[in-house]
C-alpha cells in the first residue's frame, strides 16, 4: 500500500482492501443514511425515498454493553432488534 500506510492501526480488517481498490482509481456509489429511531441504527438506502435494504447496528461487538447510543443503551438496542427479527419471521 502507498503512503506508508500501518495495516495493523486498521479497527476492520478489510479496510485495507477498500484501500487498495481507491489507489488503482475504483469508484464507489454511496448509499443513503437512514437514522430508524426504533434501533438507533443507521440504515442503508438507495436514495432517500426508499425502502431500506438492511438495518445496520453499530458496536456489535459490544452488544451487551450499558454504554449509550443516540440515547439508548447499546443492548436494549439489540433486545429490540432481536425481538423484531423474531416476530417478523413468525408472521
Amino acid at each position: 500500500m502507498g503512503n506508508s500506510e500501518n495495516c495493523a492501526y486498521e479497527q476492520e480488517p478489510y479496510y485495507m482492501i477498500l484501500w487498495m481498490l481507491i489507489e488503482r482509481g475504483k469508484k464507489f456509489y454511496y448509499l443513503y443514511p437512514h437514522f430508524d429511531e426504533r434501533f438507533n441504527s443507521t440504515n442503508p438506502r438507495i436514495d432517500k425515498d426508499s425502502p431500506d435494504i438492511a438495518i445496520h447496528m453499530w458496536y456489535t461487538r459490544m452488544w451487551e454493553s450499558q454504554m449509550d447510543v443516540h440515547g439508548m443503551p447499546n443492548f436494549l438496542r439489540y433486545q429490540k432488534i432481536e425481538r423484531y427479527l423474531i416476530e417478523r419471521n413468525n408472521d
